[in-house]
């Protein structure tokens, strides 16, 4: 029998009995009596089932043990996989559990597998995309001023008297795309140095801002102007998409480079790198 620590805000016991029904046959029957305080009244409709989900757990354990298999084995509801996800980085963020591991199929690997191909993958779209206009087409729009419609506030339509940026602007964001394709591409694949690593959060922490930066304008407009409307509705939640992706990569090329052996130029530069406690 358990007995819920003083405080927590449940009181009561939780145990497990184990009876003989027949020759080589027993059954497992979990009690729980519990009271749930006023401070845990908000909590509990998520704690029950994070219990309920370990318990069968526990059951499916025992079958196993008892019976070297497990006839119906049970699964996790999804609020329980949220929940435990955002718990896990919760007390990882706090330094109460170690990073994951890289080497590991967890899922946060295969986040960042994905990223590592579909983020660069669209920034090179939206580069291609940009060098296209650099070279005077319209696409997707039918002429100059529409696209600019599009693709342009309203004051910085007024400021370029309702036409595009030069072409040169226009080419030197088609090359900070391809730039910023190529971190997130490297730092998914290749050495796993500190300054590729910065360079990579650095790109998430532009995308982020710019996501978040015209969202603010774009309600406050009333949504009348086209811009505003694909802003809120593609640009911003795109930009959102590829920093929380680049954010992703960044932080798994991190919990790599702890796993590398540090190279000798390595060693000689920082013993803190040396020692796997590098960013």
């Amino acid at each position: 029998m358990l007995r819920f620590a003083p405080g927590l805000g449940l009181v009561g016991t939780h145990r497990l009995e184990v009876q003989p029904v027949g020759a080589h046959r027993t059954r497992m029957t979990h009690r729980l009596e519990c009271r749930v305080e006023p401070k845990m009244v908000v909590l509990y409709p998520i704690l029950i089932r994070q219990h309920d989900a370990l318990v069968e757990d526990l059951l499916d354990r025992a079958e196993l043990a008892t019976t070297g298999r497990i006839a119906r084995p049970s699964r996790w509801p999804l609020s329980v996989r949220i929940a435990n996800s955002a718990e896990l980085r919760v007390a990882r963020w706090r330094g109460k559990l170690p990073p994951p591991d890289p080497a590991s199929g967890a899922l946060v690997g295969r986040h960042a597998r994905v990223a590592a191909i579909a983020v660069p993958a669209v920034m090179l779209a939206i580069a291609a995309l940009h060098a296209a206009w650099a070279l005077g087409s319209p696409w997707p729009a039918g002429s100059e001023p529409e696209l600019a419609e599009h693709v342009l506030s309203q004051g910085e339509r007024q400021q370029l008297d309702g036409g595009l940026p030069p072409a040169p602007v226009t080419w030197a964001v088609a090359l900070a795309l391809l730039a910023a394709a190529a971190i997130v591409r490297a730092a998914a694949t290749g050495p796993r140095s500190r300054a590729l690593r910065r360079a990579a959060w650095g790109v998430a922490a532009v995308f982020v801002a710019r996501g978040v930066v015209y969202i603010p304008s774009d309600l406050i407009g009333g949504l009348d102007d086209a811009y505003q409307r694909f802003d809120l509705a593609i640009y911003s939640p795109l930009c959102l998409a590829l920093g929380a992706g680049t954010a992703v990569v960044a932080r798994r090329a991190s919990a790599a480079s702890r796993l590398m052996p540090a190279g000798p130029t390595d060693r000689a530069a920082s013993p803190v790198i040396s020692q796997g406690h590098g960013p």
